[in-house]
């Protein structure tokens, strides 16, 4: 019995050893088996809902939308893009339009300053031909202003200029001219003479002292046997441009040289005549609105050639007679008023 149990025994013990050993495998197996049922269970029943294929899609959806956007991201960049090129040719355009535009101006510029120097060369021409001895009023036969002017009036020349203060028709105080004085020697010593400041000096600071309103000049007979007409006429614009620095506002009288009488064997007529018209030239060359030419030679001549015999004192046949510079005052008088003098001194 002990035997038999105890092989029963060792069958039961072996056949227990047996399960025991292949247990583990088993229930790995069992697991992964399991695990795979699950799965496999799992993707049945989301086959069967359709919730694979929707999470699939999902993804797939998502990743398109993103893609989508990316695209729409592309989009917004060209499209930008885009836009800065427009805003460049914009930025073209108005450069383009303002270059049109600068140069559109510059060139409506350049055609107003042609204009413009075209108006003034054309404005400026006729001025330069109107010189200072152009009247501004018809010549009337007479003044009524004689006086006005006679009190204003300064004389500088020679001794026939002298005769103004001689015969009393200007005070001493108004007299700047002496005997042998010239254009081409009044700034010698010798010829120095008293002016009304008391002091001794020459006839351009005498001018420069006196400050005159009309300065009257007349020298030139001591010229004419000395010098030709052209020095004389250089020196004669000398004087009145030193003159003008001296005195800016005055207002200067050129009067030119008086003709001798037919018998005078002093000089030749031509010689005077010569250097009028050489003086006459040169003082219009100036077109200075301050000098008047006075033309003294047709005075004294009485409209012809030479001085008359009653017009002369001496027995050189150049000096004049008093009664002859009344004349002189009252044709300057006339001269005056065709430029208005009277208005501009007032």
């Amino acid at each position: 019995m002990r035997k038999r149990f105890s092989a029963v025994l060792l069958c039961i013990c072996l056949a227990a050893f047996q399960l025991t050993g292949c247990g583990n495998d088993i229930d790995s197996n069992s697991d992964s088996s399991k695990a795979e049922q699950t799965t496999t269970t799992s993707e049945s029943a989301l086959e069967a809902s359709g919730s694979l294929a929707t999470s699939e899609s999902t993804e797939q959806t998502t990743t398109t939308t993103s893609e989508t956007t990316t695209t729409t991201t592309t989009t917004s960049e060209t499209t930008t893009t885009t836009t800065t090129t427009t805003t460049t040719a914009s930025e073209t355009t108005t450069t383009t339009t303002a270059q049109q535009a600068a140069t559109t101006s510059a060139a409506a510029t350049k055609a107003t300053a042609a204009q413009t120097t075209a108006a003034a060369k054309t404005t400026t021409k006729p001025a330069a031909t109107q010189s200072a001895n152009v009247t501004t009023k018809a010549p009337a036969a007479s003044s009524s202003n004689v006086k006005f002017y006679q009190n204003k009036l300064v004389v500088v020349g020679d001794s026939i200029a002298y005769g103004f203060c001689a015969y009393g028709y200007i005070p001493y105080e108004h007299n700047i001219a002496k005997g042998s004085m010239a254009m081409r020697n009044y700034t010698d010593t010798s010829l120095f003479t008293f002016n009304p400041t008391g002091t001794y000096m020459s006839c351009m600071n005498a001018i420069s002292a006196v400050k005159p309103q009309i300065l009257y000049v007349s020298m030139g007979m001591n010229d004419v046997n000395i010098t030709n007409a052209q020095t004389y006429a250089n020196n004669y614009v000398g004087f009145l441009k030193k003159v003008r620095a001296n005195v800016p506002n005055c207002i200067i009288v050129a009067a030119n040289i008086t003709p001798v009488a037919q018998w005078s064997k002093f000089t030749s007529i031509n010689n005077i005549r010569n250097c009028n018209a050489a003086m006459n030239n040169a003082v219009k060359a100036l077109n200075d609105p301050n000098i008047i030419l006075f033309d003294a030679y047709s005075v004294v001549s009485a409209g012809g050639l030479y001085a008359p015999s009653g017009y002369i004192s001496d027995t050189q046949g150049v000096h004049l007679n008093g009664h002859v510079y009344q004349k002189l005052l009252d044709r300057l008088a006339v001269v005056l008023d065709q430029y208005g003098v009277k208005q501009r001194l007032s």
